[in-house]
């Protein structure tokens, strides 16, 4: 299917990016079958017929910084796979989001304020291209207003102010690296100060 699919878009647009499978990459401790999957797709050839790998990191109440394992794991496995294949493909985050609960409870808000500014720092760092954050807003009754950047009288919540103060910085900086491995939630520390060890943001 992701063949033909793949020639179909190619046909209309040779120039398009074809992206798959956009599947969950949740911490392998508690979900070995996502990895799994994902090997069972490139046995099959899928990368030969894609442009890049989509994922959708869901971490609820984990931190971001949890997806480092992951990706690289996800890298390697491509890089294992791709030798046949076109060049190194990208990852994309399709999809992400945390909840700030129905309640809409403050801490509960800034929490996901906060995790959402970590986890576009935490992809740039990881050299991941599109992060797409799920949702803008939805409705009340399809009971994903907790996720949303706005309420559903459309008022901005935290997120959507701390994600405008990150664009408007980010603008002004450069990705960092030393050449070291991130280390767990320590991303998230270093930037309190717009300076991390290991990987972040300097002002230019």
């Amino acid at each position: 299917m992701v063949e033909l699919t793949a020639q179909a878009i190619h046909e209309v647009d040779p120039t398009a990016t074809v992206v798959a499978a956009s599947s969950s990459l949740r911490p392998f401790d508690r979900n070995s079958q996502d990895m799994e999957w994902h090997t069972e797709l490139f046995k099959l050839g899928m990368l030969n017929y894609i442009d890049a790998v989509s994922i959708h990191p869901y971490r609820y109440f984990d931190p971001p910084e949890t997806h480092i394992d992951e990706y690289e794991s996800l890298r390697e496995l491509i890089s294992a796979y791709s030798a046949s294949a076109r060049d190194s493909l990208s990852i994309i985050n399709s999809e992400m989001g945390y909840v700030s609960t129905v309640n809409n409870d403050q801490s509960v808000l800034d929490d996901q304020a906060t995790y959402a500014v970590r986890s576009m720092l935490m992809d740039i760092a990881m050299g991941i291209p599109v992060s797409v954050w799920f949702t803008l807003w939805s409705p009340r009754e399809a009971n994903n207003d907790s996720y949303g950047l706005f309420f559903t009288d459309t008022t901005p919540k935290p997120i959507a102010n701390a994600l405008r103060t990150l664009t408007g910085n980010a603008g002004r900086a450069h990705v960092c690296r030393a050449g070291r491995r991130i280390q767990r939630g320590q991303l998230g520390a270093g930037l309190r100060g717009r300076r991390a060890d290991r990987a972040g943001f300097l002002d230019n």
